[in-house]
């Protein structure tokens, strides 16, 4: 790190700030100021900031570690990076291929048996590296995927896979799936012999001196804006999501991980890494002059090109957390955005910081990627809706109560409250319990009682419509829970 650490103190209407920049000959020395501006007085509880560039790093960090409890984020304040946590994952496991522990082609089923995929043919050929080129093919729709109950064990979660459906053909094209990397996460496990974060500090963290905390008092609080204020939230993954998950960065861990990352992205292309070789291909809906053009998945990379260049990066949310990774290895600067926040705020301020560094005028890339937010959640939101689609069967007369239940979803029970409102209760996904308001055309809106799920402006519908059969028989169409039967 050059030059002398400096602090800068301000004072927002919320809280309290607090910024250490590295002073350098480079851009860098305008981070502290610019951050200072930039999140004076916005929606963010708490951010942790990390830049290098040509060998010189900045640090950065401000907020409130949970709002109302007075204690200030530093340089040191671990934030959870979520998906940006695949790119741990990638690594680990691309250090015991070059140990020769194990092979990026070789079969996942002998180590991971839990990870049998509907299609037998598939499951049999499916190697490691299509899951951590995320071109199996799997469907994010399932609570497999997101929102199993933490406390539960990995190989629990992990046979669900079997009764998934897939959305792609298998090595098509880029499908992206947290149950890749949490089947790559245990493999590594299995095969060094021991938890998967005693492998990744062996292997990762120890080596390049990051110091790692789990979800504990010393990591920042996730918060969402809630009713127009920002607010605590409960966090959502346990231990089943290691690999796609559960990596915890300080901005001074994120700038040695920046520098370490930048360092073998710069010689990948001489023989390096194959971390950053293009595993399978993105088919993006458009592409923009205006924004980052992604066109490939590398190893726990999206790949795109940037102002004529190609750059790394990986995004990563958690209800109540965001983060944002790029790598610019022709520039030769790496950018590291971590917020206690919901929205496109880290995207937005790492390209931010990528402007400035360069020496041009930042762009307004809040609006930018705030557009882009709000057309694919209207696209994805019209094929959702099931107040478009014809009912599949007449709808049920009678009590709704009672047990239902898919072999991907497991078991969900109805019952009505005393106020004659039906509950929605999934015996696997407890986060996802909900009170179901009914909608036009007999269909029924969820209502989450966990207020890490509560509504923001482009999340995906959740919506249920119960049908009959013609022997009487009740189902519930969902949204992202697949069909339920009701039992007995």
């Amino acid at each position: 790190m050059a030059g002398d650490v400096c602090e800068k103190r301000g004072r927002s209407s919320a809280r309290s700030e607090r910024l250490t920049v590295a002073r350098a000959s480079t851009g860098l020395s305008n981070v502290a100021d610019y951050l200072a501006q930039r999140v004076h007085g916005a929606a963010i509880a708490a951010y942790g900031v990390a830049v290098v560039a040509k060998g010189e790093v900045a640090t950065a960090a401000g907020g409130e570690r949970r709002l109302g409890f007075g204690e200030a984020v530093t340089t040191r304040s671990p934030f959870h990076i979520c998906s940006c946590s695949k790119a741990f994952a990638a690594l680990l496991f691309d250090t015991l291929v070059r140990e020769g522990a194990v092979s990026w082609d070789a079969s996942v089923l002998p180590i991971v048996p839990e990870f049998e995929l509907a299609d037998p043919w598939t499951a049999r050929h499916c190697t490691f590296r299509d899951l951590a080129g995320m071109r199996v093919g799997l469907t994010r729709d399932s609570i497999a995927e997101w929102g199993f109950r933490p406390d539960a064990p990995v190989d629990t979660r992990l046979r669900r896979v079997r009764d998934m459906r897939f959305v792609a053909p298998f090595r098509d094209r880029f499908s992206y799936s947290n149950l890749n990397y949490i089947a790559l996460a245990t493999a590594a496990a299995r095969i060094a012999g021991a938890p998967y974060h005693a492998c990744l500090e062996r292997l990762v963290l120890g080596p390049l001196k990051l110091v790692r905390a789990e979800a504990t008092a010393e990591a920042v609080h996730p918060h969402m804006p809630i009713a127009g204020q920002m607010t605590p939230v409960p966090e959502l993954t346990g231990d089943n999501s290691h690999g796609s998950a559960r990596v915890y960065l300080s901005a001074e861990d994120a700038a040695v991980w920046l520098d370490h990352m930048l360092q073998l992205c710069v010689a990948a292309p001489n023989g390096g890494s194959e971390l950053f070789a293009c595993q399978s291909v993105v088919r993006p809906r458009s592409r923009s002059a205006e924004m980052p053009s992604v066109w490939g998945y590398g190893f726990g990379w999206m790949l795109a090109e940037h102002d004529g260049r190609q750059i790394h990066s990986h995004g990563g949310g958690g209800r109540g957390w965001r983060a944002m990774t790029i790598l610019d290895a022709e520039q030769r600067t790496a950018v590291m955005v971590m917020l206690a926040h919901e929205g496109v705020a880290a995207e937005a301020l790492a390209f931010e910081l990528l402007d400035l560094v360069a020496g041009r005028s930042p762009r307004d890339w809040n609006a930018r990627f705030s557009e882009r937010a709000t057309c694919e959640a209207n696209a994805r939101n019209a094929t959702l809706d099931l107040r478009h689609r014809s009912a599949s069967g007449s709808p049920p007369h009678g009590n709704l109560d009672g047990l239902y239940a898919n072999s991907v979803a497991g078991r969900i029970r109805m019952t009505s409250d005393k106020d004659g409102r039906l509950r929605f209760s999934a015996e696997d996904a407890p986060a996802f319990d909900a009170i179901l308001t009914p909608l036009a055309d007999d269909v029924w809106d969820f209502r989450f009682d966990n207020p890490a799920l509560s509504r923001m402006p482009n999340d995906p519908l959740f919506q249920a419509r119960f049908v009959s059969g013609h022997d009487g028989s009740i189902q519930v169409e969902t949204t992202y829970f697949g069909t339920l039967a009701k039992l007995g």
